[in-house]
């Protein structure tokens, strides 16, 4: 079916666009579409939408188009960044609970990625990271990767005192970060079962390790 988009539009609903849902009410013929898909995809097409809308370019939006990417759409769990035109403008999927920037030159982290509540790897290896926001210490991660990064420069580990992270981190990764001693916040980290600091400049471990019994 084909809907003709300039002056044919009554009103889009945009209220649950961030859990990849639109509706659109049309004229004629008079009825609602419903659309479901991935957030950052309907959002790509409402973009193109407004320009049909305001007549700015010749665009024929066809409907099974739309239908693909509701069917595509399952609620997206896993992402893998490895170059930086890849990376979301604005925000990424929501219900994400696995994701990986990986040799994208990042030097910030963004806050979306903090607030997403369901993360629970977060894998940011091969960037030139210098510090990481206070707020992920508020995440449930099990796993962190934080491989090859400048964290060493900084010295500023105060994300590791946020008590969700301390209590849910098992996989640690810090290797290549120009370390010359272990952040003793880490000792906190009273659940850690793997911890990697391989290829940094330590010349000792703190006693205060002895804490992490369950590490192996």
């Amino acid at each position: 079916q084909r809907y003709k988009v300039k002056d044919n539009i009554q009103t889009i609903h945009t209220k649950y666009v961030l859990d990849g849902k639109a509706t659109i009410a049309f004229k004629k013929p008079s009825l609602n579409l419903l659309i479901k898909c991935d957030p950052i995809q309907l959002k790509g097409f409402l973009q193109t939408l407004k320009l049909g809308m305001e007549g700015k370019d010749v665009i024929n939006l066809r409907l099974n188009t739309v239908t693909a990417m509701a069917q595509k759409s399952k609620l997206q769990t896993k992402m893998a960044i490895n170059r930086h035109s890849d990376y979301p403008i604005k925000v990424f999927p929501r219900y994400l609970q696995s994701l990986t920037i990986d040799n994208t030159q990042l030097v910030k982290l963004s806050y979306h990625i903090c607030s997403l509540r369901n993360l629970t790897h977060l894998d940011v290896s091969n960037n030139k990271l210098r510090k990481l926001p206070v707020e992920l210490g508020r995440l449930h991660l099990s796993k962190l990767v934080l491989h090859d990064n400048n964290l060493g420069e900084m010295d500023d580990w105060s994300f590791l005192n946020g008590s969700k992270l301390r209590d849910s981190l098992r996989e640690f990764d810090l290797s290549a970060n120009d370390l010359t001693c272990l952040p003793l916040p880490v000792v906190k980290c009273h659940k850690l079962v793997n911890l990697n600091l391989n290829y940094n400049n330590l010349t000792h471990l703190p006693f205060a390790i002895r804490r992490l019994r369950r590490l192996r």
